[in-house]
């Protein structure tokens, strides 16, 4: 949702599809499920807990749901802005993927794991704060204060990046508007 280009979505894949076929068959979608998750969301001030039932998709419901406020609010950073690749640096730098968006309107900084499996072995949970050790997104220039638009958090970036550790001490992804 972060991306340059216009988010895709197939209907009713809004929460978890864990099907093998293509998902645009068309299936009946529970659009009252989708509209009493969402008014349950609105409600929601952390998204911690959903980590604890990922398998009812509230948390991939949580992710779009304000990634598409997001888009909404800032239609210029989205549709005009540009794309920059970031780099992590730490011990569990291959383990980041990470970018801007940037425009006039505002900075997002978009950061997300990969190779989960790698990274913790048989744990079997999400890589949250000090998993990440010192692992960090360095950022573009001029970034000071951030706000992470799926939890509220604010934080200061210092000497030009934010640790992970930080930036996902509650959530195992990021969405970070420069404040």
């Amino acid at each position: 949702f972060a991306s340059p280009g216009v988010p895709d979505v197939y209907q009713g894949s809004e929460l978890m599809d864990l099907s093998l076929v293509d998902p645009d068959n068309r299936r009946p979608v529970d659009y009252t499920l989708r509209a009493r998750l969402l008014d349950e969301l609105g409600k929601l001030g952390d998204p911690r807990p959903l980590l604890d039932t990922l398998q009812d998709g509230r948390a991939k419901l949580w992710i779009t749901w304000r990634l598409l406020q997001l888009r909404q609010r800032l239609p210029e950073l989205f549709r005009d802005g540009g794309y920059l690749p970031l780099a992590a640096t730490g011990a569990r730098a291959d383990h980041v993927v990470a970018f801007a968006r940037t425009h006039a309107s505002g900075t997002l900084v978009a950061v997300a794991g990969r190779l989960y499996a790698k990274m913790l072995g048989t744990k079997g949970t999400l890589p949250l704060g000090d998993a990440w050790g010192d692992t960090a997104v360095v950022l573009p220039a001029g970034i000071g204060a951030l706000e992470n638009v799926l939890t509220g958090e604010r934080f200061e970036a210092a000497g030009g990046s934010l640790p992970l550790a930080q930036a996902c001490a509650r959530f195992p992804v990021a969405a970070l508007i420069a404040a």
